[in-house]
C-alpha cells in the first residue's frame, strides 16, 4: 500500500536486463561454438532500455492501485546517466545467436507473478508464527494461573494455622476443630490438586520444547 519513490529524475533512459535473461546469456555463451566466437568471451549483451515512467506504466496495467513518487537521489541520480541508453550487442547476436527471452511486458508479468509468490509465502509464515505464539502465550498464561493458585492455597494454608492456633489459645475449640479438620484438609486437598497441574503444565511445557527424533526424522 505504501508508494514506490524513485530516486532518479523521469525521463532517465537505461539500458538494463532480468537477470533470468542474464543467467541465460551466461549458459548460452559457454555452450556456443567456438568456432564461430570471434571475440571469444567479451561481448556485449542487451535487452530493453527503459525509463522510471516506463516501468511505472508497465506495472501500473496489472497493478492499478500502484503508486510512484520522484525524490531524487544526486548520487543515484548521477550513476544513472552515466549509464548508456544502449548497448550494441551485434557481436553476441551474430557469434553465438544472443536473444533475450524478456521484453518489458514480460518482464513485468514475470516479476509481479514471482513477488506474489513469495508474499504469500511470506504471509503463511507470519501467520504460522503468529498461531506459534499464540499457543506459547496461552501455555505461558496457564503455567502462570497454576502457578499462581498453588501460591494463593499456600497462603490460605498458612492463614488458617494461624487461626487453628489463635482458636487454641483462646480455647475456642469448636472453631479450631472446624478449621482443623473441616477448612484446612479441603484446602491441602485443593492444593495438592493444584500442584499436580502446574507440576502436569510444566512437564507438558518441557516436553513441547525439546525436539525428539521423530521430529529430526
Amino acid at each position: 500500500g505504501e508508494k514506490f519513490v524513485c530516486p532518479i529524475p523521469e525521463g532517465t533512459l537505461m539500458d538494463m536486463m532480468y537477470m533470468p535473461d542474464a543467467l541465460h546469456a551466461c549458459i548460452q555463451l559457454m555452450e556456443a561454438d567456438p568456432s564461430r566466437l570471434i571475440h571469444h568471451n567479451g561481448f556485449n549483451i542487451a535487452s530493453m532500455s527503459f525509463a522510471p515512467e516506463t516501468v511505472y506504466a508497465e506495472i501500473k496495467k496489472h497493478k492499478p492501485d500502484f503508486e510512484m513518487v520522484y525524490d531524487v537521489d544526486p548520487l543515484k541520480k548521477g550513476i544513472a546517466q552515466s549509464w548508456p541508453d544502449k548497448l550494441d550487442d551485434s557481436c553476441a547476436r551474430a557469434e553465438w545467436d544472443w536473444k533475450p527471452q524478456y521484453d518489458l511486458s514480460s518482464m513485468t508479468v514475470d516479476m509481479l507473478a514471482k513477488l506474489e509468490h513469495r508474499l504469500a509465502e511470506l504471509q503463511k509464515e507470519l501467520a504460522e508464527e503468529r498461531d506459534q505464539f499464540n499457543a506459547m502465550k496461552a501455555k505461558w498464561e496457564n503455567e502462570k494461573n497454576a502457578i499462581g493458585k498453588v501460591q494463593q492455597l499456600r497462603e490460605k494454608i498458612e492463614d488458617l494455622n494461624r487461626q487453628i492456633e489463635a482458636a487454641e489459645q483462646s480455647y475456642d475449640l469448636e472453631k479450631a476443630a472446624e478449621l482443623k479438620y473441616g477448612r484446612l484438609p479441603e484446602a491441602k486437598r485443593q492444593l495438592a490438586e493444584e500442584e499436580r497441574r502446574a507440576q502436569g503444565a510444566k512437564d507438558e511445557s518441557i516436553l513441547r520444547d525439546r525436539v525428539t527424533e521423530e521430529e529430526i526424522a
